[in-house]
């Protein structure tokens, strides 16, 4: 990455833009960045980091302060950099939050951060996060690693030749991306603890599972099982003590089976014999229930056959009441038919008051028409000249609005008037000031005129001499010369005063004229309102002109009050005039329903009529059809059948209930003889049983049995959970054997890569190994130029031995001091030996990031560094140093104000602090 342009405005101690061309420095090689103390030499860093990533280098330094504090509200905050990466252009431009002016009013407003960035290809990317961003994967490294390789900062490599290891490991994670490793370490470490976890885990739970074996109190096991329990046997030994247990107790619960097996048989036979017992006693006491009931059915045979004979001698009545009925359903229709002749006489009667009330309604309505349109011929007449008042009234008031509007012209016109008078009174106050303007002007250039040609006769008499005659008269003599004034104008004041005279007199001409003009106007424009007031109100007007202002206004005012009464009167004539439109249009209405209401009238007369006459005949027809029927109506016959048929139906149930009765004894008297007799037979032949003897032994193999069942339940229940314990301490037994190997390996790996080896091993990490191979070529590179500036004496090495195997080592630093052969630590190295060491492994570390396989390709790097601390020959070996370190297309820039640097280095940012207020820059190259 080389920067090749950078616009900065607003930005620290830049207040005004400020572009730097730092293209013209070239690829390669040494540049000096000097100037004031306070005058922004690496503010230029700074701005080349927020343009990239939006963020300062420093700890404790905030974007929110980069504003420069001597930009006003209308100078932004922004920088803009172009730069080269891998042969292609870039260009971003990125701006801070900052209070700003309105674009609108003196206020200010807030200018929210933003950023874009153009590509190579045009292609454009906006908005400040997703800048970084890019920059980031483009780059491949974030602001503080951008800074660390960048830019050597003061003290800052200082620190990275005196940390040690953990401090490094810090360093060189960020710098070679070593956090892989570091993941691989904590991963097996994780691994490791998770092994172990699972293994105690299995343990524990062997000892959870031992806990819960049990064996009988009798058994010889229970010695060996209270050596288990106490962790006395290895659990292969435990697993064996275990089978043995189950063993026994199979033994045990399968003599115990065969036992409850023989008990249930008996039991079984013993209930049979008391179930069949049971059954011979229920089937004895049966039968005499069924010979009781035998006796009782033989008894009510007679009762039901008595009762049957009653009932079918009252056939032939129920045969006369069932003649008596059809004759009966047969005049039911008669009935049926003078119900509809009632309910049509009922019908004729609601029609006939219907239409009696539409005949009183017609008659009212027609009474109320009729008084209506009487009433509205009536208001007709008193109406008949609204039309005729409307259009007089309306003639009426276009004269009094012309009137009116005359008046309002004539009053505008009469402010016209008063407006000229205005100005005709301003143009004569005019001309006087202006004519004696002109008067004093012209009267000041007559004298000074006179004056003038004054003074031309004395300048010419001081060159007259005797015997020489006169360029005026000719005379030889001249005895009186003109004297010459000593207050003479020249030619230029004369003409000036003659210039200012005409101009003046030329203005009192042009507002002479413009008087006249005025006058005129006035006098028309008067004379015009004189004669159209004359005309209105056929008197003379008032030679006042604010008289007559006022004269109009009071006739104005009488105008609109007479076309305001106008108005109203109109207004009541126009209301007048539409009351007589809508009566003319009702009373042709009203005429035609009056009609139409006569003609309902005779038509709902002679439909009542009608009706009337419909009415007397049914009532003569329901009159002989009543002569003719036993009942008075057909509710009274219905009742008279619905009697008979119930009587009819309950002859019909009593002889069907006294048959149906009669038959079911009979019936029932059949199937108890042959049950009686089925249970004879089934009675014949049986024993009677001594019930209480079977029971005591029944009772004796209950308790036998129910003893070897619950003894047999606390056996198979041992063997569940010991057989679930057995197979549990199996099936885990396995999984710990295999655990135990993987932890073993896991656990040497994770010592190994986390550097926790015992045995007076070095505690060198994974990453920390890998980070080791970095660091002899980082060391490599710094030698090169360590053995520059120290003349050969000083080189750097990696400590190889320890100071203490309790801590972490690998990149602890020492120095070889060629000029005595020993090996020291750098942290005993002088402040200037300290400096080129320091310097020298900054410089290491630059090149083995820009040559690391895949690396980042940094083309630039500042140098920020205390060279006004070293002496003469010391400053000179750091200069030869770093020139080598500039060999192809890489460019330094060395941040200082050392007058030697400022010999050596040609090319040069130079930034000078203005006393007004921020800094500019100036590039010699």
């Amino acid at each position: 990455m080389r920067p090749l342009n950078l616009i900065i405005t607003g930005f620290g101690t830049y207040c005004n833009r400020t572009e730097i061309n730092l293209e013209q420095l070239g690829t390669q090689g040494l540049y000096l960045i000097t100037g004031d103390t306070g005058s922004g030499k690496t503010t230029i860093f700074d701005a080349i980091t927020y343009a990239l990533y939006g963020e300062l280098c420093g700890n404790n330094r905030k974007v929110a302060m980069i504003r420069s504090t001597f930009a006003t509200p209308d100078i932004p905050t922004m920088v803009e950099l172009t730069f080269e990466y891998r042969g292609k252009i870039y260009n971003i431009k990125r701006n801070p939050e900052y209070e700003r002016r309105a674009l609108r009013g003196n206020s200010t407003t807030k200018q929210l951060a933003d950023a874009i960035l153009t590509m190579p290809d045009g292609s454009v990317i906006t908005g400040s996060e997703k800048v970084t961003s890019a920059i980031k994967d483009l780059l491949c490294i974030d602001a503080g690693q951008f800074s660390q390789i960048v830019m050597i900062a003061q003290g800052e490599f200082q620190k990275l030749l005196m940390e040690g290891t953990l401090e490094r490991q810090k360093i060189f994670r960020q710098i070679f991306r070593t956090e892989f490793y570091e993941k691989l370490e904590l991963r097996l470490s994780d691994e490791e603890k998770s092994l172990y976890g699972q293994c105690k885990d299995i343990k524990k739970a062997f000892e959870i599972f031992i806990q819960g074996v049990s064996c009988d109190n009798s058994s010889e096991l229970n010695i060996e099982l209270d050596k288990a329990l106490t962790g006395g046997l290895a659990i292969n030994d435990v697993q064996q003590l275990i089978s043995n247990i189950i063993c026994e107790d199979e033994q045990k619960a399968l003599a115990l089976e065969e036992l409850i097996k023989e008990r249930e048989g008996q039991i079984k036979k013993l209930n049979i014999t008391l179930s069949k017992d049971e059954e011979v006693q229920k089937l004895r006491a049966y039968f005499e229930q069924k010979t009781e009931l035998f006796e009782q059915v033989k008894n009510n045979i007679e009762t039901a056959k008595t009762a049957f004979e009653t009932e079918k001698g009252r056939e032939k009545e129920r045969t006369k009441k069932e003649a008596e009925l059809a004759v009966l359903k047969e005049e039911l229709k008669k009935y049926e038919e003078l119900d509809a002749l009632e309910e049509e006489i009922e019908t004729c009667k609601n029609k006939k008051e219907e239409l009696e009330e539409l005949e009183e309604s017609l008659n009212e309505h027609n009474k109320t028409q009729t008084e209506k349109k009487e009433t509205l011929s009536k208001l007709l007449k008193d109406l008949a000249d609204a039309e005729q008042k409307c259009f007089e009234i309306t003639t009426e008031q276009k004269e009094l609005s012309e009137r009116k509007k005359d008046f309002d012209e004539l009053e505008q016109t009469a402010g016209t008037c008063e407006m000229l008078l205005q100005k005709l009174e301003n143009l004569q106050s005019e001309y006087k000031s202006a004519q004696k303007t002109w008067e004093e002007l012209d009267a000041s250039y007559k004298t000074l005129r006179k004056t003038y040609m004054d003074e031309q006769a004395g300048i010419i008499a001081q060159t007259l001499q005797d015997g020489v005659p006169c360029p005026v008269c000719g005379s030889l003599e001249h005895p009186k010369p003109a004297a010459k004034s000593q207050k003479a104008p020249t030619k230029e004041e004369l003409d000036d005063a003659e210039e200012k005279a005409k101009e003046w007199e030329q203005k009192v001409s042009s507002v002479n004229a413009a008087c006249a003009k005025a006058k005129a106007d006035y006098e028309n424009t008067l004379k015009n309102i004189e004669e159209k007031y004359k005309k209105l109100t056929k008197a003379e007007a008032e030679q006042n002109l604010l008289k007559l202002k006022e004269k109009l206004s009071e006739h104005k005012i009488l105008a609109q009050k007479a076309l305001d009464e106008c108005n109203s009167r109109l207004e009541k004539e126009n209301s007048r005039a539409e009351q007589k439109k809508n009566i003319d249009k009702q009373l042709p209405e009203l005429e035609k329903q009056l009609k139409e209401i006569s003609e309902e009238i005779k038509e709902t007369g002679a439909k009542r009529s009608a009706l009337q006459a419909r009415l007397d005949e049914k009532k003569n027809q329901e009159k002989a059809a009543m002569a003719k029927l036993k009942y008075k109506d057909s509710s009274e016959a219905q009742t008279a059948v619905t009697g008979l048929e119930n009587m009819i139906e309950q002859m019909k149930l009593a002889f069907e209930a006294a048959q149906k009765k009669y038959e079911e004894q009979l019936n029932a008297y059949t199937t108890l003889e042959g049950e009686l007799n089925q249970i004879k037979k089934q009675l014949d032949g049986t024993e009677k049983v001594d019930v209480s003897e079977i029971k005591e032994k029944l009772a004796a193999y209950e308790i036998e049995r129910k003893a070897a069942t619950e003894q047999k339940g606390f056996v198979d229940t041992r063997l569940d959970k010991n057989r679930g314990a057995l197979k549990n301490i199996q099936e885990r037994s396995e999984a710990l054997c295999v655990l135990e190997k993987k932890y073993a390996y896991v656990s040497a790996l994770a010592k190994t890569a986390n550097g926790n080896l015992s045995g007076g091993k070095e505690k060198i990490k994974l990453e920390t190994y890998i980070q080791m191979t970095y660091f002899d070529r980082i060391i490599a590179h710094a030698n090169k130029r360590l053995m520059i500036m120290s003349d050969l004496q000083y080189e750097l090495v990696r400590k190889k031995e320890p100071d203490s195997y309790k801590n972490q080592t690998g990149l602890e630093l020492d120095v070889i001091d060629h000029y005595n052969g020993g090996v020291r630590s750098v942290k005993s190295l002088s402040g200037g030996e300290s400096f080129q060491a320091s310097l020298a492994l900054a410089l290491g570390l630059s090149d083995e990031v820009r040559l690391s396989a895949g690396g980042i390709k940094i083309d630039s790097m500042f140098i920020d560094e205390g060279f006004g601390t070293l002496d003469s020959e010391t400053l000179q070996k750091a200069f030869k140093a770093l020139s080598g370190i500039t060999e192809g297309n890489r460019l330094i820039g060395i941040i200082s104000h050392v007058d030697l640097l400022k010999e050596k280095i040609d090319r040069q940012i130079v930034v000078k602090k203005e006393r007004t207020g921020g800094s500019t820059v100036k590039v010699m190259v």
